[in-house]
């Protein structure tokens, strides 16, 4: 890589990010009251992991010395420490190798996976791949396979509409023809779920003041990594995205809309109990809301006669729809 930068870089290194289109998802716990609230999320590490320049020079294969001139000018945004010390937070070093598509020399060097192994030539290579890997419980190639795809420059929403749909897809119908034991499926998502965060990790925070955006999976749907892909995808553009989790009464999503008074609301649906109960309670909701947010909704039960009875909500058949909703939405509030 060369260590010099144009000086058009100068006009990328403070990102103005387009906004758009699950995350947190989180199991839930009552409260002395009754309500569900959200448990925090444990995770081996986040947006505000700090390394000095020499770790960070390492990863991205340049010298020390080039790295913090790129700091001192900008290109890549550094912290100091209380002693003057320069610290980089590893998002915004994913941030700069996607803005200005520099490979990842040395993950080792800021805590991630070794991925320099990982081979994969095309998209059927990368289901096949990921989806052996889900089915063999092996949550290391799935982390690898997933962070490399994301460093390499997918975006979150591609990467789920075009890589991990189809490999949950292909484990589905093994599982229905018999052929792969439920345990295996069960892991399989325990395993997507936690290489997810993951690639949570490494997506910077929002600005202050950036557009708001709540949801969830509602009660009896207790399928966590769509809703969490939402709020990936929907912070990847911008967003102050977060999933409340899973399995979430109505009534609770509805004090958690006005205490937070989010733009958008998002309701992923993996399950769905009762379709009757489903479509009066949805109704319910947008109705309450009376267009104050966009409510948005997605997954794999929202079948026709189901989207026929709902009203006040966008449906939408995949993350890329989802973030043209969210990026029409993001143009009207400016």
């Amino acid at each position: 890589m060369n260590d010099t930068l144009s000086s058009e870089d100068y006009s990328t290194h403070s990102t103005s990010r387009e906004i758009i289109e699950p995350i947190s998802p989180s199991s839930s716990k009552r409260s002395g009251n009754g309500s569900l609230q959200p448990v925090k999320r444990k995770r081996n590490a986040g947006p505000d992991d700090l390394y000095s320049p020499r770790k960070v020079a390492a990863a991205i294969g340049v010298s020390e010395s080039s790295l913090k001139r790129w700091c001192d000018a900008g290109y890549v945004r550094a912290t100091k420490t209380a002693g003057g010390h320069r610290r980089v937070a590893r998002s915004e070093v994913i941030a700069f190798l996607k803005r200005k598509k520099y490979d990842l020399r040395d993950p080792t060097a800021i805590g991630l996976p070794d991925i320099r192994s990982v081979e994969i030539s095309d998209d059927q290579d990368a289901i096949k791949q990921l989806a052996e890997a889900l089915q063999n419980g092996d949550e290391n190639a799935c982390r690898k396979l997933l962070v490399y795809l994301y460093v390499g420059g997918r975006t979150v929403p591609d990467l789920f509409d075009r890589i991990i749909r189809p490999a949950f897809e292909g484990i589905g119908e093994l599982w229905q023809c018999g052929q792969l034991d439920i345990y295996k499926e069960r892991l399989a998502c325990q395993i997507s779920y936690a290489a997810a965060l993951d690639i949570r990790s490494l997506i910077p925070v929002a600005r202050a003041g950036a557009p708001l955006a709540i949801g969830c999976t509602l009660e009896g749907d207790h399928y966590q990594l769509a809703t969490l892909g939402v709020e990936m995808s929907l912070s990847t553009f911008g967003w102050r995205a977060t999933s409340l989790g899973c399995n979430i009464p109505i009534d609770s999503l509805f004090r958690a809309y006005e205490q937070q008074m989010p733009q958008l609301v998002w309701i992923s649906v993996s399950h769905i109990p009762n379709p009757d109960t489903f479509v009066s309670q949805l109704n319910q909701f947008t109705a309450r809301v009376n267009n104050r947010a966009s409510v948005v909704l997605g997954g794999r039960q929202l079948s026709p006669e189901i989207r026929d009875q709902i009203s006040g909500a966008t449906c939408c058949d995949n993350f890329a729809q989802l973030i043209l909703a969210a990026q029409n939405l993001s143009n009207r509030l400016r």
